[in-house]
């Protein structure tokens, strides 16, 4: 079942958010996403979307994308 991680709305803003699934053929799910806004983004910049595909079928492919 996929997993919603966060999701942000606003009135005057766009709306966000994110999801992941493992997909059919991998037994976890081994990508990543973060959603960064305000006091955690840097001056001047009001959000950061981050994504991060993992690394299916390799070697802790489900650390890869942290």
């Amino acid at each position: 079942m996929p997993h919603l991680a966060y999701e942000h709305r606003d009135k005057d803003k766009i709306t966000v958010s994110g999801i992941t699934n493992k997909g059919m053929v991998r037994p976890g799910n081994e990508d990543c996403f973060d959603i960064k806004t305000g006091d955690d983004c840097p001056e001047g910049i009001d959000s950061i979307l981050i994504v991060a595909d993992g690394m299916g079928g390799h070697e802790a492919g489900e650390i890869a994308s942290q």
